[in-house]
């Protein structure tokens, strides 16, 4: 495992400083990065759980639109709804 500290020191320089956050701030800090097998393993576990994600947040979007676009119409009396049948609960 490789601690921050240690992944830092290739992307800061001892001038750099972030939001008030300076590097020697940062090495007090005592996290650890996974290794690249166990990212690999963990990222082929989780994409397809993303993606399902992103499937449902465009439908989402879709079933939004079609819901306010059925909703004018109805609100507006183009489309008339009265002699359907309502299913029983």
């Amino acid at each position: 495992m490789v601690t921050l500290s240690a992944a830092l020191d290739g992307f800061l320089s001892a001038e750099c400083r972030w939001s008030g956050i300076n590097r020697n701030a940062l090495h007090l800090l005592d996290v650890h990065i996974s290794s690249r097998e166990l990212q690999a393993r963990f990222g082929s576990l989780v994409d397809p759980l993303l993606q399902q994600v992103e499937v449902m947040q465009r439908r989402n979007k879709v079933l939004a639109g079609q819901r306010d676009l059925l909703l004018s119409l109805l609100i507006s009396g183009e489309i008339d709804v009265s002699g359907l049948e309502t299913p029983c609960a």
